[in-house]
């Protein structure tokens, strides 16, 4: 029978095995715990191992219980890795010869009196890589590590000779913090609880690993390392990846987002490793055949989501079987165009932000039919002065055509193509056309009573906004084309029957004919005339549709005047100023004027008169 070791020193359950062996050691010898182990057979590798002979031999001559060492006890479960409770996990999980203490704790410890190395005790949280700051006490833990041989031993009693006031003066040294969600949620989880469903659904190192490089990727950016980041940078990395990770999958789609948002590097194309970096390489390259759990999948979904891969591509592991996403760049490749060009156009469709200028063309993206539709119309797209010629008209006809609402500018008027600021679609003009080919019966020569559209409205006095509406709707029921003529040159009406949509015209303006006297564009317009927080910038009412209101938009003299009251264009400024719109814009940056509204968002700079009047410099004095 083995004699006991006296007096009993009891395993704490906080603490590690090789804790517990040395301060064994210096309870019983004084000394270090090589030379103890091995005068009871034990070899001191085997308790860095936590071997179960050497246990199970070490709480034979304790009379220590082996059931309670046993729940701190690292198990084999593999090539480099390890179990522990009901946890698996590899080594990279711990803090491998780098031993951790908070010198708090050590401090409680030495008040138990006589030999201090007898009492400080080595906690088994603290040798957890995700660990860094202490539960009690909410100080960052230290960090120290021997360069010798024995390092794997974790001695206290060598790496903290610290005691009594140089001991409290490192712990006072330290700034206070609580510790990370993700420390809390791994502490828990080992001690048997349950947390976020995501990071339950995976190995507790899969989720500690993926919490803490997502949150490197969005606090430091793609270039950083998590192995290269000081204490307080990994802390603050677990917070900010804890903050996205215990959303689960959802919160970390967000993440990816917010990365992919904020990158602005416009030089070359763009792919996924630039955008995402080291967390991208980490999962492409660098994961030594390890289960890295679900972010994997989840980050090559988001890219197949969000970026633009072509089919056959492999990203991750896997091949995309069909696009789902094209980029500016990739689908001005696809249709031939600028990609400058093209950017502009999906802008003012409103299929890409307004504010994506920073970001490079590889990187701004649009669902793959959308996107194929548009740069279909960009394809078909014809600038409004080009319209006399398609449709044979003249150009207030052709101007006339767009402002009554019988062709759509595309974009609200805001695509420029060519010279012009406004375009519509050549396949509805030709459509339009080819309507008015098959309704109207024709004419062999020109008949006595029936007028082009111009003379038309001369005798009728009843304006184009009027007529060419109701002959495309085919309320005219006396309009015929001239043979050997096209286009709208070639219709004939007779002035008679034009008499019943004689009316007087109501006080007011259309949305056209007040944009032309706020001097605004179709799409500035429109913009202004846009529902937002606090009202539209410039009212306006909603009536019936009739041959003047063909949107059912109507503004009032009352309106325009308000509009005008209270706002101000940069153009308008510099007229009223007589600056250049540089000085312009610099004089109102120094009286701190901002935009009423951000000028992407409606593609004019507009202020509110009341901040200008109200600023420390006048405008006017530069």
């Amino acid at each position: 029978m083995t004699e006991l070791l006296r007096p009993f020193l009891p395993f704490d359950p906080a603490e590690t095995l090789l804790s517990w062996a040395a301060r064994l050691a210096a309870l019983h010898t004084g000394d270090r715990f090589v030379p103890f182990l091995r005068d009871f057979g034990i070899e001191p590798k085997s308790i860095v191992l936590n071997s179960e002979d050497a246990v199970e031999r070490l709480c034979e001559v304790t009379g220590q219980d082996p059931a309670v060492v046993a729940q701190n006890r690292l198990k084999r479960a593999g090539v480099r890795r390890f179990a522990l409770r009901d946890e698996v996990f590899p080594l990279e999980f711990t803090k491998g010869a780098m031993t951790a203490f908070c010198p708090a704790c050590l401090a409680e410890d030495d008040r138990a009196g006589g030999n201090m190395h007898a009492h400080r005790r080595g906690k088994l949280i603290w040798t957890l890589r995700h660990v860094l700051t202490c539960p009690v006490h909410g100080l960052p833990l230290v960090e120290r590590r021997r360069e010798s041989w024995d390092s794997i031993y974790h001695e206290l009693s060598l790496l903290v000779p610290e005691e009594g006031e140089s001991l409290a003066a490192l712990a006072e040294g330290l700034e206070r913090r609580a510790p990370s969600g993700l420390q809390d949620y791994l502490i828990s989880r080992l001690e048997g609880g349950t947390g976020p469903a995501w990071l339950d659904g995976q190995g507790i190192e899969q989720a500690a690993r993926t919490t803490e490089v997502l949150g490197t990727l969005l606090e430091f950016g793609r270039d950083r390392v998590t192995s290269d980041l000081t204490l307080a940078e990994r802390d603050q990395a677990c917070r900010t990846g804890w903050h996205y990770t215990s959303r689960g999958a959802e919160g970390v789609r967000e993440a990816l987002q917010t990365v992919q948002d904020a990158f602005r590097d416009r030089n070359g194309k763009v792919g996924p490793q630039k955008v995402f970096g080291q967390m991208f390489k980490w999962l492409a390259y660098g994961t030594n055949q390890k289960d890295v759990g679900p972010i994997r999948d989840l980050l090559r979904e988001h890219i197949f989501d969000t970026m633009a891969v072509a089919p056959g591509d492999e990203v991750l592991g896997e091949v995309l079987p069909v696009r789902r996403r094209h980029s500016v760049l990739s689908l001005a490749e696809h249709i031939k165009v600028h990609p400058k060009t093209l950017r502009n156009f999906l802008k003012a469709c409103g299929a890409v932000a307004p504010d994506c200028e920073e970001q490079p063309d590889s990187l701004v993206t649009l669902d793959v039919a959308e996107g194929e539709r548009l740069a279909e119309l960009l394809k078909n797209a014809v600038p409004v002065s080009n319209l006399p010629k398609l449709m044979n008209c003249t150009r207030s006809q052709a101007q006339l055509m767009v402002d009554c609402g019988i062709l759509k500018p595309i974009g609200h008027g805001g695509i420029e193509i060519g010279n012009s600021r406004c375009a519509v679609d050549r396949r509805e003009v030709e459509e339009l056309m080819a309507d008015l080919k098959r309704r109207l019966p024709v004419i062999r020569t020109e008949p006595e009573g029936r007028h082009g559209l111009a003379r038309t409205a001369e005798l009728s006095r009843v304006t184009l906004d009027v007529i060419l509406p109701a002959l495309f709707d085919g309320k005219l029921t006396s309009a015929a084309r001239l043979a050997g003529q096209n286009g709208l040159a070639a219709v004939r009406l007779d002035p008679v029957e034009l008499a019943r949509f004689a009316t007087v015209r109501p006080l007011g303006y259309g949305p056209s004919e007040a944009f032309k006297i706020l001097k605004v564009s179709l799409r500035v317009g429109h913009a202004l005339l846009a529902d937002r927080p606090g009202g539209p910038l410039l009212r306006s009412q909603k009536v019936p549709v009739s041959a003047f209101a063909r949107a059912g938009i109507w503004l009032m003299p009352q309106d325009l005047m308000d509009f005008q009251r209270e706002y101000v264009t940069h153009g308008h400024l510099c007229t009223e100023t007589g600056l250049h719109h540089m000085e312009l814009s610099h004089a109102l940056k120094k009286m701190g004027v901002e935009p009423v509204v951000d000028p992407e968002e409606i593609g004019v700079r507009i202020y509110r008169w009341a901040d200008i009047a109200n600023a420390p410099v006048d405008i006017w004095s530069g």
